[in-house]
C-alpha cells in the first residue's frame, strides 16, 4: 500500500469515528412534585434533557383533566395549581425532545386527588363559666363548608348552625346559668372540597366559679391513681384551701392557679342554712377558748387551724384528723388526702366532730346539711368517698 493510500485511509478512518462520537440521540425527563397531586394545592413540574435542541408537550384527558399543548425551553421548571376540576380526570402526557440525533419521548400520566379535610375546634375557657364571656374559634383546611349540631339531655345548649368561612374567632356572651350540670354533645361535620366528610365531636360544659364561703371547688386530681377522681378544696371567700401530694402539704393557693393546674370542674355551693357554730380554732384549746361563728366561716377556721397544727398527706381513705392540745395533751398531726381535708372541715360544724357544740344548744345545725355529712361519713367509712363523689353531694339544693 502506498503511503496516499494509507493517508486517505487514516482520514476515512478518523471522519467515521468523529462522525458517531459527536452525534447522540437526546434525552428528556420529567418529574411533577407532588404526586399525585392536590387539588386546590400548588405544584411543580420539572424537565431536563440532554442533546436537545427543542421540547414540546401534549396533554390529553377524557373528562375535565389537564388538557394542553406547547413548547418549552429544553430546561425549566413551572408553578401553578391544580384545580378541583381535574380530581377522578387523570391526564395523559407525552413530552417530545427532539435533537441533531433523533427524537426522545416521556409518558407521564398527571392524577389530581381531593386532600382530606382538618377541623380543630376551640372554646376558652373550658370549662364555660357562668358570669364569663366565652371565646369559640376554629380552623379548617381543604373544606368547603362547616356545620354543627349540639344537644342536651336536660337544660343544656341546644342549637344548629352552619359555616361557610375556613376560620372562626369570636367572643361570645357569658353561658346560660341553666346549662350548669347538662353537658351538651356537639358534632361539627366539615365537608372537603373532595366531598370526603370529617367529623368532631366537642363536650360543651358548663360550671359556676365559688361565690360563698365554704363552696367546694373541683377540678382533676394530678396525683398517681386518683386521676379519674378529681380533686377538691375549699374556697375561703378568696383563695382556695387544698391539700395537695407537694412538700407544703395544706396550701392555699388563687382561683387562676386552682384552675390552670389541670380540668377546672367549677364550684358546688350547698343550701346550708345559717347557723352558728361553738368550737376551738386555735393550737391550744379550752372551754375558756371557745368561739361562736357562722357555719361557712367556721369551716375556713378550722382549715387555718390545721395548717398550725400541722398536716401530712396520705392517700388512704383512713385520715387523722388534726386536733389542739387540751388539757395537757399534744397536738395531733393531721393526714389528709384532699377529699377527707375538705370532710374534716365540714364536720367541725356539727356535732360529728365537734365536742364543744354541745356548749350552744340554742343553735342547732341544719338538719338536711348535718345528714348529707351523715352520708358522707358513711361512704368514708365503707371506702367508697372519692373526690368526685363529695364534689356532687355538696351541690344540694
Amino acid at each position: 500500500m502506498t503511503h496516499i493510500n494509507l493517508l486517505r485511509l487514516v482520514c476515512l478512518l478518523i471522519s467515521f469515528l468523529s462522525f458517531n462520537t459527536f452525534a447522540i440521540p437526546p434525552t428528556i425527563s420529567v418529574v411533577r412534585y407532588p404526586s399525585p397531586l392536590l387539588a386546590g394545592q400548588a405544584y411543580g413540574v420539572y424537565w431536563t434533557t440532554t442533546n436537545a435542541t427543542s421540547v414540546s408537550y401534549n396533554c390529553t384527558s377524557t373528562g375535565t383533566g389537564f388538557v394542553g399543548t406547547g413548547t418549552l425551553p429544553v430546561n425549566g421548571s413551572n408553578f401553578d395549581n391544580a384545580p378541583i376540576s381535574w380530581r377522578g380526570f387523570p391526564s395523559h402526557c407525552v413530552w417530545t425532545a427532539i435533537g441533531m440525533d433523533g427524537t426522545a419521548t416521556y409518558f407521564e400520566d398527571i392524577i389530581t386527588v381531593a386532600p382530606k379535610p382538618t377541623f380543630v375546634v376551640t372554646r376558652y375557657p373550658n370549662p364555660m363559666v357562668v358570669g364569663k364571656p366565652y371565646n369559640l374559634s376554629f380552623l379548617a383546611t381543604n373544606a368547603k363548608s362547616i356545620s354543627y349540631d349540639c344537644k342536651s339531655s336536660g337544660t343544656g345548649y341546644v342549637g344548629s348552625g352552619q359555616f361557610n368561612q375556613m376560620s372562626f374567632n369570636k367572643d361570645a356572651a357569658p353561658p346560660d346559668p341553666s346549662w350548669v350540670g347538662h353537658p351538651s354533645d356537639c358534632v361539627w361535620t366539615v365537608i372537603g372540597i373532595g366531598e370526603d366528610v370529617v367529623t368532631v365531636n366537642e363536650k360543651l360544659v358548663t360550671v359556676v366559679d365559688p361565690v360563698k364561703v365554704g363552696d367546694v371547688v373541683g377540678r382533676d386530681l394530678l396525683v398517681t391513681g386518683l386521676g379519674a377522681f378529681g380533686h377538691v378544696g375549699m374556697w375561703d371567700g378568696s383563695r382556695v384551701i387544698e391539700v395537695l401530694n407537694e412538700p407544703t402539704v395544706l396550701q392555699s393557693n388563687t382561683l387562676d392557679n386552682f384552675k390552670v393546674r389541670s380540668v377546672y370542674w367549677g364550684a358546688s355551693s350547698a343550701n346550708i342554712t345559717p347557723y352558728n357554730v361553738v368550737n376551738c380554732f386555735r393550737i391550744n384549746c379550752s372551754p375558756q377558748t371557745l368561739e361562736v361563728v357562722d357555719v361557712r366561716l367556721a369551716m375556713i377556721r378550722r382549715a387555718y387551724q390545721i395548717q398550725l397544727l400541722g398536716a401530712d398527706y396520705t392517700l388512704s381513705w383512713v385520715s387523722t384528723p388534726a386536733y389542739p392540745s387540751e388539757q395537757g395533751s399534744p397536738v395531733t398531726r393531721g393526714s389528709y388526702r384532699c377529699d377527707t381535708f375538705v370532710y374534716d372541715l365540714m364536720a367541725a360544724t356539727t356535732y360529728k366532730r365537734n365536742k364543744y357544740q354541745h356548749f350552744y344548744p340554742n343553735t342547732p345545725a341544719d338538719p338536711k346539711w348535718e345528714a348529707n355529712l351523715i352520708l358522707i361519713d358513711d361512704l368514708l367509712y365503707k371506702r367508697l368517698l372519692l373526690p368526685a363523689v363529695l364534689f356532687r353531694l355538696m351541690n344540694y339544693k
